[in-house]
């Protein structure tokens, strides 16, 4: 390939990288991009979530010799693999990339950080061949660089700029994608490829959505001042994220003291369970200035409803008999209409207003 085919190449590969706005699409168009670049080369990008006691690391993506492009989503906490979280470590500390050699299997490998707005470290892209890549580590900056400039970018419109939470308008997108592909994982949405058996196993997991509502949040305000309401609102955000960890979860501010929770699990018994255990941990907390605080929840099943107002309007039902009830308590709203309790939700969408 001539130099200047290349630059075409490059220029051509980083507008298409730059042309999602779905952060799982844009993930895998990042690996896809850098292994047409480098073919001789496995691909993997790895997220970080650091927390303040630990660090959280997940395979997103990868697209090796087999030519296929999967997202993946293993949890590298849980495998024993020293060596490999020993550099991930290196790479996190140093924000430089890295480099090591495994010579049982005559593989060289090499690690660059991804850095966000504050240079912290929320992506690895690791990258094996069986020749060192140490003269092509100034495209690969680059490239992430890129990558990094444009997920800030996107940052800063999807998310809440108090407690760094995704914002109402993704939760909406996200949901029409689950109600139209409704097997799929929740960070998952594929682009190029099929599936690994890890991920064909998640098939027959199910998607709950959850509204929570901090209880007398009003009172808060009025007792404490915004500032102090403000602050229990990001502490609250703050137990969402430290409770639902995994690379499934995912949690949103939906507006005012309410949030929204995603979650993939086996059953129902397990949602509640997740979301009880949110509760009590909230519950259990002394917060400054204010002492205890709790929250009230409902949440529903995403399966088969025709918008997303519909399965917001669920859960939202559930959450409001959980007020109405005592607050402080978690229900469940298929389980609540089966008692007769509440009655099913039904929307009516117009041009000008949505009825529930």
């Amino acid at each position: 390939m001539s130099k200047n085919n290349r630059k075409v190449d490059i220029v051509d590969s980083l507008a298409e990288i730059t042309s999602y706005q779905n952060r799982d699409l844009l993930e895998q168009s990042l690996v896809k991009t850098i292994y047409e670049l480098f073919p001789s080369a496995d691909q993997r990008l790895f997220s970080i979530d650091q927390h303040e006691d630990s660090i959280t690391i997940h395979l997103i993506s990868k697209m090796g010799n087999d030519n296929q492009l999967s997202a993946v989503h293993v949890d590298y906490e849980n495998r024993q693999k020293a060596a490999l979280r020993l550099m991930f470590e290196k790479v996190i500390n140093s924000g430089k990339a890295e480099y090591f050699e495994n010579s049982d299997e005559s593989l060289f490998e090499s690690f660059y950080p991804v850095l966000d707005a504050n240079n912290r470290v929320f992506a690895v892209l690791q990258s094996t061949s069986r020749v060192k890549q140490l003269k092509e580590e100034p495209l690969f900056t680059g490239i992430l660089k890129v990558y990094s400039n444009y997920v800030n970018l996107l940052d800063k419109s999807q998310k809440d700029k108090l407690t760094g939470l995704f914002n109402r308008e993704t939760l909406d997108q996200k949901i029409l994608t689950i109600l139209r592909e409704p097997h799929k994982p929740l960070k998952q949405e594929a682009l190029f490829s099929s599936l690994n058996k890890e991920n064909r196993n998640k098939q027959s997991m199910k998607t709950f959505l959850a509204v929570i509502d901090i209880d007398h949040f009003k009172s808060i305000n009025d007792r404490f001042g915004h500032l102090y309401g403000d602050e229990i609102l990001v502490l609250v955000a703050q137990f969402m994220t430290k409770n639902f960890t995994r690379i499934d979860d995912l949690v949103y501010r939906y507006g005012g003291e309410e949030f929204v929770i995603l979650i993939n699990v086996d059953s129902n018994q397990q949602a509640q369970q997740a979301f009880e255990r949110l509760r009590i941990n909230i519950e259990n907390h002394e917060f400054p200035q204010v002492g205890q605080v709790t929250v009230s929840i409902g949440y529903e099943e995403i399966l088969g409803q025709s918008s997303s107002q519909e399965v917001i309007a669920a859960a939202d039902s559930a959450l409001y008999y959980a007020k109405q009830t005592g607050r402080n308590k978690t229900e469940y709203y298929q389980a609540l209409v089966e008692q007769g309790v509440v009655k099913p939700s039904h929307i009516i969408e117009s041009e000008d207003a949505i009825l529930f």
